[in-house]
């Protein structure tokens, strides 16, 4: 007497990465076949549909998909007919569940801020199966490249959840290239880049004039003209000695040699000229940046 049909799956499970080919394993081990037929989520599969399905016949029963989409995920069944008593069999129930790198996208890709604000460069996960682990920043400049994890100092974001990356207080150092980096059990992907621009910093000094005559007793005029943002703070006015190195703070307090602009104005005025006033006048402009200084500064002479 001949033995019925018997066919079966010896796998049940399936993690095919995205873009690339499984075969799902169906075998008549018993018995001959007159049908193999696959389903998939309860509906006949038709090779005529898709280009990217081969096998699942009588010759070839495994079902073999090229070019793995999500699509392909479900539940799978190899069904066969029994040649002789044209009973219908099926094996186990067979679960495919694409995986894939982190699909991950910055936009937009072109930010700009000023100095001191706070700027978030956007990075969105748009798939990740299995799920992302990891989410890092990468910040290139002059061929340098910084890397920027969940918890670092002055940042905020960079995690699974939150992978958009907030700079909290810019500064020129955070200029460059920046690239969001996902992980998951697949491996790592990079999204596309974005370049982020600083506006502002330590400000331009200049005074006027650059070098001058002054006779005994007269009194001299030096302007300190500062642009750029962030906005200043406070000027300081420094002297240097003819022939010296050292910088010294005047003390603009001293009405009786000294009176000096307001915050819309800057100025110096030298009163009562004497040799020992000859020398180098310096401004200095500090703001949320730092200090930065007229080069050069303003040379009086004592004639």
């Amino acid at each position: 007497m001949t033995e019925p049909i018997v066919i079966s799956a010896n796998i049940t499970q399936y993690y095919p990465i995205l873009l690339t080919t499984v075969t799902l394993h169906c075998n008549v081990t018993l018995g001959t076949a007159s049908k193999i037929r696959w389903l998939k989520d309860g509906s006949t599969i038709s090779r005529n549909i898709s280009s990217r399905i081969s096998g699942g016949t009588i010759d070839t029963e495994s079902l073999t998909i090229t070019n793995v989409q999500n699509v392909d995920g479900g539940n799978y069944v190899c069904q066969a007919t029994d040649a002789v008593y044209n009973k219908i069999v099926n094996t186990d129930t067979i679960n495919v569940s694409p995986v894939g790198f982190p699909v991950i996208e910055i936009f937009p890709t072109t930010y700009t801020a000023s100095y001191g604000n706070q700027v978030v460069i956007y990075c969105n996960i748009s798939s990740a199966s299995p799920a992302v682990s990891e989410v890092y920043w990468q910040r290139s400049t002059n061929n340098q490249v910084l890397k920027i994890y969940n918890g670092d100092v002055g940042y905020q974001g960079s995690s699974p959840t939150t992978p958009s990356l907030t700079i909290n207080f810019v500064a020129t150092a955070n200029a460059g290239i920046y690239t969001c980096l996902a992980r998951n059990e697949v491996g790592t992907s990079n999204s596309n880049t974005a370049t982020l621009t600083i506006i502002g910093g330590l400000l331009s000094v200049h005074v006027t004039p650059w070098t001058s005559n002054v006779a005994k007793e007269e009194s001299k005029n030096i302007s300190c003209n500062v642009t750029g943002t962030p906005a200043l703070t406070c000027i300081t006015w420094l002297f240097k000695i003819t022939e010296s190195t050292q910088q010294l703070i005047l003390n603009t307090t001293n009405r009786n040699k000294y009176t000096v602009g307001s915050a819309q104005e800057h100025y110096l005025t030298v009163l009562n000229f004497q040799p020992g006033d000859s020398g180098t006048y310096i401004c200095r402009a500090t703001n949320a940046a730092g200090s930065s200084s007229s080069n050069p500064g303003s040379t009086l002479s004592y004639v």
